[in-house]
């Protein structure tokens, strides 16, 4: 069973966890939201883009998976399938074992300028894998 549950950081918000342990490979759910074009440098919190500058926007119309927060060391992943009809929907799975009562997470890009965008500031997930952390790692070289 998936519950949303307040995080104990602002800059996590609402997390999606489990109640119940999961096994690796399981289907999540579907994502579901507004199938719309995507308008350039549009910051869409809880959307997913798809072929065909396209995004499912989750924010008006969507389920509770919307609430599954970034991490640069996720338990999920997104995977973009066709329908029956041929449209593209998105399916989140499991890609480790999962405690019962963890949080719920996919990485929403490995890029970190772009996940800056998103996240309307730095990372803040907290992994050893963390994008934020490793460019801040990086020694800034002055050129002469």
């Amino acid at each position: 069973t998936l519950q949303t549950h307040k995080a104990g950081t602002k800059a996590l918000g609402i997390q999606m966890i489990t109640t119940e342990a999961i096994k690796c490979g399981s289907c999540i759910g579907n994502y579901i939201g507004e199938v719309k074009q995507r308008v350039p440098d549009q910051v869409y919190p809880y959307g997913i883009k798809i072929p065909g500058g396209l995004v499912i926007d989750a924010n008006d119309k969507g389920c509770n998976l919307r609430f599954m927060n970034h991490s640069c060391d996720p338990n999920c992943l997104a995977e973009i399938w066709q329908d029956e009809h041929g449209e593209e929907t998105v399916g989140l799975f499991s890609i480790k074992d999962i405690v019962a009562y963890a949080a719920l997470t996919f990485s929403y890009t490995s890029d970190a300028i772009e996940l800056e965008k998103i996240l309307q500031g730095p990372c803040q997930c907290g992994s050893q894998k963390c994008v934020s952390k490793r460019s801040q790692n990086i020694t800034k070289v002055r050129v002469i």
